[in-house]
């Protein structure tokens, strides 16, 4: 039976380590090899193009969201119909564009695997 699982990027540090959301950055958000299903996003940027690809950064593109936030700065979520979009070799975030001038951006995604 799959499970639901939530993944979670930000621009968080860890050690001395930095994984930032900014414009040009990819994150292996499901592990390349693992197959699962985009069923939703959640994303607190102002204006950004997500490139979601099947395996790692230059793979595929399976699914791409181009979004600008209006004047009331309310977080985006939008929910994939159906069955979601069916990655067989793990989920890459690409962030094509970005202004990332708000304090925290953030993306998540909800999968099944």
């Amino acid at each position: 039976m799959a499970r639901k699982y939530c993944k979670w990027q930000s621009n968080a540090q860890t050690g001395t380590s930095t994984d930032r959301l900014l414009q040009g950055s990819d994150h292996q958000l499901v592990p390349v090899g693992q197959r699962s299903r985009l069923l939703g996003v959640f994303c607190d940027l102002n204006t950004a193009t997500l490139e979601f690809s099947n395996g790692s950064v230059g793979d595929t593109t399976l699914f791409d969201i181009k979004m600008q936030k209006g004047s009331n700065n309310d977080p985006f979520f939008y929910t994939i119909p159906g069955d979601g979009v069916l990655f067989d070799n793990g989920i890459n975030l690409k962030m094509a564009s970005s202004n990332t001038s708000n304090a925290t951006p953030q993306v998540g995604i909800f999968y099944e695997a």
